[in-house]
């Protein structure tokens, strides 16, 4: 067999690995290809929670800002209900009479004088 002036025999020598490095150098490959990913997968997956956790935030943000609106507009009507013309209203449909009771009749009760 000819051989060309810039090769050696060396190229031609084939090394003969044994079966285990063989196995080694697969599962390090595979290590490496699963580490890869993993180091992908993590930024995306940190980027997801923080997504659904400012979602859920404002969400409650939400909310809450309908529950005050609720509470101060219950306030509000519980306002205009213990105003005395909204009592004089009442009493008007009810058929009430109000009177005015002078300080003069009035009787403590439970006081010590």
């Amino acid at each position: 067999m000819e051989h060309d002036w810039y090769t050696s025999d060396r190229d031609y020598v084939r090394k003969k690995q044994t079966h285990t490095v063989v196995r080694m150098k697969q599962a390090a490959i595979m290590l490496m290809v699963l580490a890869i990913m993993a180091s992908m997968l993590v930024p995306v997956w940190q980027s997801a929670v923080n997504r659904a956790l400012e979602v859920e935030y404002r969400t409650l943000s939400s909310s809450l800002k309908n529950l005050e609106e609720q509470q101060r507009l219950l306030r509000s009507q519980i306002a205009q209900k213990t105003m005395p013309e909204a009592l004089a209203q009442g009493a008007w449909r009810e058929d009430i009479l109000l009177q005015q009771i002078d300080a003069d009749t009035l009787v403590m009760v439970g006081r010590r004088i």
